[in-house]
């Protein structure tokens, strides 16, 4: 009788050690959000006030690189340089290393984020964009506008082939949700 109340106890315990965890991931997960908000507002402003006056050479300046926006989910982030220390995935949206600039001809910027339980999980609803969805990327106070072409799933070992290209091109990476040693690509087109 003492072993099974033991056990009741212990089962107990590990419910509550859980639900803590999960507790304290949704409030890492709100105050992220939070913070994103505030940070597309200003950042709203600033684009809009820069696209109001094109004529100026006053750059934007802010702790971004870039921003991608990706309308039909709601996302709205910044990303840091490649060079940056910040450029890390724990940190939100990593550019991987490899990637070149919107601006050149032929280039590719790969961006990677967390998709899953994590508290960082901004390419989580990745798996729900479809052809021809637009995923706008703001880089130097410039919008370039990319239209969904290909939507894969690759192999986690495969991630260096999808580097290579030939057209102006972003690609998003996050963990797939139902085979977890593969990852899912959303390859993109700038327009």
């Amino acid at each position: 009788m003492i072993k099974f109340i033991i056990k009741i106890f212990n089962i107990i315990f590990i419910c509550l050690l859980v639900n803590i965890f999960f507790d304290i991931n949704k409030v890492k997960y709100k105050e992220n959000n939070l913070n994103i908000a505030k940070e597309k507002v200003v950042i709203n402003k600033n684009i809009k006030k820069f696209e109001e006056n094109k004529k100026t050479t006053k750059m934007i300046r802010n702790k971004y690189w870039g921003y991608i926006e990706i309308p039909k989910l709601k996302i709205y982030y910044g990303f840091y340089s490649l060079n940056d220390q910040k450029n890390q995935i724990k940190n939100g949206i990593e550019v991987m290393s490899g990637s070149s600039l919107p601006s050149i001809n032929g280039s590719n910027i790969v961006l990677v984020a967390h998709s899953g339980i994590a508290y960082n999980v901004l390419f989580d609803r990745l798996d729900v964009l479809g052809i021809e969805d637009e995923v706008n990327l703001y880089f130097n106070n410039i919008k370039y506008i990319y239209k969904v072409k290909r939507i894969l799933k690759k192999d986690k070992k495969d991630i260096l082939s999808t580097i290579k290209t030939n057209k102006n091109t972003l690609t998003l990476i996050t963990c797939d949700k139902k085979e977890k040693d593969k990852n899912l690509i959303v390859y993109l087109e700038l327009i």
